[in-house]
């Protein structure tokens, strides 16, 4: 993977010796700094859910996949919900980690939302929910004393200054055995670019096919699609015939990010390389290409790529290169 280097400014600030100032700007200094601190042992760090009530919530769910096309998959977690729908994104840490948000019609007579007749309530998700139910506690919120358990996560709830209950929801940490499985993908993928990139320089268009998909696709730079296994059979046949009078001097995998989604997964970098004809002693042609790719994981944990497509950069100016 590659390295970014950063280059680190050095900054000259005046700074005015007035005691006065000095005096009056530590108190408040240190004051912003435990805030801070204190916000930063607990925070929402996205919205878990949106929930309302609806007369019929199954009916209401097929209005709006009819007319704003939500909820077109068919499961949701909150699976005992029939107006439920799943949004799923990253939260952006490192690497970054799956996440949702549910929206969810629930039936009129739902006390999900306590009393008072509220007739919608949002889950907020919370990196520590101790904390956040401590420092709300101390503000002087109502907060419920039950905090619930489950295999998906810690729900407390509170309400705020205008009467708004609100849920609050800790995610599961991520566990050892998940964090062992996300290292043994990266390895595996970064076998499947060992092996692509041995393939590639020993002209072997026999493997490099037989490292996609049965149902690849692949979109070259000013051409058409090719998909299927017949016609990436076939390109794999005429690339190998096309390349039988070529030398492979290089051919480099760089992908700056690879994001895991469970069977499948997403990198995109840069392909460079070096070739010429075989027997000539000529300057080689070079190429660099842009790429995006879909890889698949099969049942034995090993690694296909499932869709594939480039673009060739720009030449180097002369006063790049």
């Amino acid at each position: 993977m590659r390295r970014q280097l950063s280059v680190v400014a050095l900054v000259a600030v005046a700074v005015w010796p007035a005691a006065g100032a000095a005096g009056e700007a530590a108190p408040r200094a240190a004051a912003e700094a435990a805030e801070a601190s204190a916000v930063s042992e607990g925070r929402v760090t996205g919205i878990g859910g949106v929930f309302f009530r609806a007369r019929d919530p199954a009916a209401l769910r097929a209005w709006y996949e009819r007319h704003l096309g939500l909820g077109t998959a068919p499961f949701s977690s909150l699976s005992s919900v029939a107006g439920a729908v799943d949004f799923h994104w990253l939260e952006p840490t490192d690497p970054p980690r799956p996440a949702l948000t549910v929206w969810a019609a629930f039936p009129e007579g739902t006390d999900y939302f306590g009393p008072g007749g509220q007739r919608g309530m949002l889950n907020y998700r919370v990196d520590d929910l101790d904390a956040v139910l401590a420092r709300l506690r101390a503000a002087g919120a109502a907060v419920d004393e039950k905090v619930e358990e489950y295999d998906y996560g810690r729900f407390g709830w509170a309400t705020d200054p205008e009467g708004h209950r609100i849920e609050l929801w800790e995610p599961p940490a991520e566990s050892g055995a998940a964090a062992e499985r996300e290292n043994a993908d990266r390895r595996a993928i970064e076998e499947l670019h060992r092996r692509d990139a041995e393939a590639a320089r020993r002209g072997d268009f026999a493997t490099l096919r037989e490292l996609m998909t049965g149902d690849a696709v692949v979109m070259p730079p000013g051409g058409g699609f090719q998909r299927g296994r017949a016609e990436l059979d076939a390109a794999a046949e005429a690339m190998e015939s096309s390349f039988s009078e070529v030398e492979v001097l290089a051919y480099d995998l760089d992908f700056e990010e690879i994001l895991l989604f469970g069977d499948h997964a997403v990198e995109w970098g840069t392909i460079t390389g070096a070739m010429r004809a075989r027997g000539e002693d000529g300057e080689p042609q070079r190429y660099a290409y842009k790429a995006m790719r879909i890889l698949r994981r099969r049942p034995d944990g090993t690694w296909r790529v499932h869709r594939t497509i480039w673009n060739e950069t720009p030449a180097a100016s002369p006063a790049d290169r």
